[in-house]
């Protein structure tokens, strides 16, 4: 990963590999940095990790710059939160990003981009593929699994086959559950 500009406390990071995105999943100390895809990913034959999680949620920013991440694999069937980005928070803010052939498994909040977005800003991201959860079908989506908190998750696209414990079907559900939709009913 090299490094474009060092700030106080944070950086802003080009991620040009496959190793690169690898890395990030790794270093929850970089989760509130800032980070552009500047080339095409094809992540075939790769078991990815989610970046971040509940307990440490990624909190910077991620711009997808319309490059492609291809064959993303995630395979957490017994996890909750997973996606790309497992769990993002409040000040997380993840653009333009292109999932192709995608198969993301978990337990439950799974979404292509964010498996929960706890207020962050999910916008203008592109997930194609196939989404499961091994739970009881609560909250799974192409793009983001479960929003809450005010998070905003806004013209995004993607059509996606959704798999769970009782129902297969093919949808473009942005959102599986969002809670903020229901709390202004």
């Amino acid at each position: 990963m090299e490094i474009l500009q060092e700030g106080i406390g944070k950086g802003k990071w080009a991620i040009e590999r496959v190793d690169d995105l690898i890395l990030l999943s790794k270093s929850p100390e970089l989760f509130e940095d800032h980070f552009i895809l500047k080339a095409d990913l094809n992540m075939k034959g790769i078991e990815f990790l989610p970046i971040g999680n509940l307990l440490t949620p990624f909190n910077g920013s991620f711009d997808g710059n319309g490059m492609f991440i291809e064959n993303l694999t995630i395979n957490c069937p017994k996890w909750q939160t997973v996606g790309l980005f497992g769990s993002c928070d409040e000040n997380a803010n993840i653009q333009g990003v292109r999932l192709t052939n995608c198969n993301i498994t978990g337990a439950d909040g799974v979404g292509g981009i964010c498996g929960c977005n706890q207020g962050g800003r999910i916008e203008y991201c592109e997930v194609y593929g196939t989404i499961k959860a091994t739970e009881e079908f609560n909250a799974i989506g192409c793009v983001v699994g479960c929003n809450c908190d005010d998070g905003i998750v806004d013209m995004n696209v993607g059509e996606c086959t959704i798999i769970t414990d009782k129902e297969f079907f093919t949808d473009d559900l942005e959102i599986g559950y969002d809670n903020d939709k229901i709390e202004d009913d």
